[in-house]
């Protein structure tokens, strides 16, 4: 059994990347955890031993929460990861977006939930989106060109 409970300053379990997770996995009562969409916890949602996950932050409150974040960085393209590029990251209010090479026709926000928040259609290489209008916390930037379909995680700051 594995368990992660009750660390209020506990924000991410990136520490167990990696890792193969293969008995009961308990993540519970960890206030400020919004980050469980880490690889090893894909793959133990995929093939899943048993166990619960709850009382946490948004991100990372439920099984299907997660999933549904999985589910949405699986699509990622990490061959061409290093041509996607978003500055500032935290960010206020403005966010620079482009991607080498590609012209960007789609630029979605998605909440920790996976809930979409913003859709914007473009057509040029870099975009400037206002996201002033999002409260702090965590999203997931999700920009699609002809050919691939990018994704990546900022932190909203005020």
């Amino acid at each position: 059994m594995m368990d992660i409970w009750q660390n209020p300053s506990l924000i991410d379990i990136s520490g167990i990347e990696g890792a193969s997770i293969n008995c009961q996995l308990y993540i519970h009562n960890n206030v400020n955890l919004s980050e469980c969409s880490i690889q090893s916890v894909c793959n133990y949602l995929n093939n899943s031993f048993g166990g619960a996950i709850y009382d946490n932050a948004p991100g990372c409150n439920s099984p299907e929460e997660i999933d549904s974040l999985c589910n949405l960085i699986s699509i990622e393209n990490f061959e061409t990861e290093r041509f996607f590029s978003i500055s500032p990251n935290p960010a206020n209010n403005m966010l620079n977006i482009s991607i080498a090479n590609c012209i960007i026709e789609i630029i979605e926000i998605y909440n920790q939930t996976g809930q979409l928040l913003r859709k914007t259609k473009s057509n040029k290489s870099r975009e400037q989106i206002d996201i002033s209008a999002l409260p702090p916390g965590n999203f997931f930037i999700r920009a699609i060109s002809r050919d691939d379909v990018f994704v990546r995680k900022i932190v909203v700051m005020r």
